[in-house]
This record gives structure tokens, sequence and C-alpha cells, in this order.
């Protein structure tokens, strides 16, 4: 049982102001961390849609009345030149920045410390002095957003490049090694949920719908399927870079002065594997998270 203690509403907000430096600067920039703890596998269990800025849930904007009610976070208007509307800024306050040293922190490294290192990136990505313009530019070119047929491209390279993967590694037999573990458990998931996004790339591209589809309808619109393949491409990026290690093919050698290496990269295996699961938690079985118990137990180490 993974039995997670739950974060309080809004955590997100009051982390995401945290990271930067105890504000955020603009609505923009505000969706945009949100939307990237979801997709690094933090537990934002809502959805986002893709807008013209990238993108977007309304969830946020809830949970910002909700923090702001309760004396955990200030919005305040910061005026704009002349044609341009007033920013929309968030301050974390006092008694927000103590919830998050004080229960926030603690559950993330408890809970999701193999996700710490998806952390470091985040300050700078989205520090307040990059205006938002180049963050909309920088999430549009990571996602892949504006080009459909490239969307559609990287999904069946990368599809085919993990069945290729794991039908290399289903003829050997390393169950002692962590990393053959790792490798083959991402790319099983990898292929099960690129699957189910082609699918239903193909019904989007044939406008038609089959009466097997039981996926969420409004999936094609929503941000799910460019978080899956980003974390997809991410891990099979790393594994072509770092795996095999020579240890790896020995096994009276797996246990030898490579052996930290080993466990890094297992780790990093792991944090993009629980970042996919997360994410085709939320987008392809929401009703597990909506009924908690369910979800938890998918979630047993």
């Amino acid at each position: 049982m993974y039995n997670e203690e739950r974060l309080p509403k809004g955590w997100e907000i009051l982390f995401a102001c945290y990271l930067l430096n105890g504000e955020v600067l603009g609505k923009v920039r505000l969706q945009k961390v949100v939307s990237e703890l979801q997709k690094e596998g933090f537990p934002v269990d809502y959805s986002f849609i893709i807008l013209e800025r990238g993108p977007f849930s309304s969830t946020v904007q809830d949970n910002v009345r909700h923090l702001e009610a309760n004396g955990l976070i200030e919005v305040r208007q910061a005026p704009m030149p002349e044609g341009y509307s007033d920013r929309v800024d968030y301050i974390l306050t006092e008694k927000g920045k103590r919830i998050v040293e004080d229960k926030i922190l603690p559950l993330i490294e408890r809970e999701y410390y193999y996700l710490a290192g998806n952390l470091l990136t985040i300050p700078m990505k989205y520090s307040n002095n990059v205006p938002s313009r180049e963050i909309v530019k920088l999430v549009h070119e990571e996602l892949n957003l504006d080009n459909k047929d490239e969307f559609r491209k990287e999904l069946e390279n990368t599809l085919g490049a993990y069945r290729k993967l794991f039908e290399s590694l289903s003829g050997e037999d390393h169950g002692y090694c962590l990393t053959w573990v790792a490798v083959m458990g991402l790319a099983d998931l990898a292929i099960e949920y690129l699957e189910k996004i082609e699918t239903l790339e193909k019904i989007e591209e044939n406008n038609e719908m089959s009466e097997d589809f039981i996926f969420d309808l409004d999936f094609p619109e929503e941000a799910g399927k460019y978080f899956i393949l980003s974390k997809a491409k991410e891990g099979l990026d790393l594994i072509t870079t770092l795996y095999p290690l020579e240890e790896c093919r020995n096994e009276a050698m797996c246990v030898s002065e490579k052996w930290d290496e080993c466990k890094k990269f297992e780790q990093k295996i792991k944090a993009i594997f629980m970042a996919i699961e997360r994410n085709a938690l939320v987008y392809f079985h929401s009703s597990e998270l909506e009924g908690g118990e369910e979800f938890q137990e998918m979630h047993s180490a």
C-alpha cells in the first residue's frame, strides 16, 4: 500500500511560489509551473487543456481563491504599460511559507524523494526574470504543440523505439539487475500508453469514433498526451545514453564499484516511470483518483 498522505488543497500553488523565491509573477507563469509539476510526476490531480499559451486549468484559479481566502497567498495587480492588461501576481504569505516548510516539503521529501531532481530546473526555467512570452515559446517547443504532424511523427518514432528496446531485452534474463528491471518496466509502461495515444490520434485524424472507444472523450485536447510523450522521450534518451553498463551483462560483476552509478540510473528511470504513470492516472483513469483508495493502492511500494 502506498498510503500517501494527502497534500493540502492548493499545495502546488504554494510550492510554485516557494520555488520562485516567494512569488510567481503573472497568470501564465503560474499555470506553466503548476503544469510542469504535474508533467514531472507530482500529485497535481486535475487535467490541463492546451490553449494558445499552452497548458491551462481553471482549477488553478479555483485553488488560488481558496488559498487567498485562507491567508496563504496574496494576489496583487501589477500595472502594465498602456495597451496591456494588468499582471496578476501571487505572493506567498508567512502563513503560507510555514505550510510549505512544515507540511509540504517533508511530505515531498518522504513520498516523492525520487522526483527531487526534477525540481532543480524549475526555478531557472520559469524564473520571474524570464518574460512570459519566452516561457510560452519554450513550452510550445518542448511539447511540440504547434505541429500536429511532427507530434505524430515523434509519437510513432518513440513508440517504435520502445517496442524495439523491449523486444531486444525480452530475450535476456537479468532479473538480478536493478537497471534491467527498471528499463523493462519503463518500456512496458511507455508502450502501453503511447499505444493508447496513438489510437486517439488515429481516431482524430480519421475523424471517426470507434464503438470500442473507452478513453476520456476530451483527451485529444488535453495536455496529458503531450506530457506522457515528453517524459517517454526523456526516458528513451536516458536509456540510449547510459544503458547498459558493462557490469549489467554479468551477474558476477553486478555488485561492483559501479553500484552507486547503477543505483542513480535506476532512480532516474523510476522517476520517469512514476511521472508517466501519474499522468496516465490523471488523463486515462481519473475516476481512480477521485476514488482515493484505488489510486493509493496503485502506488503501493
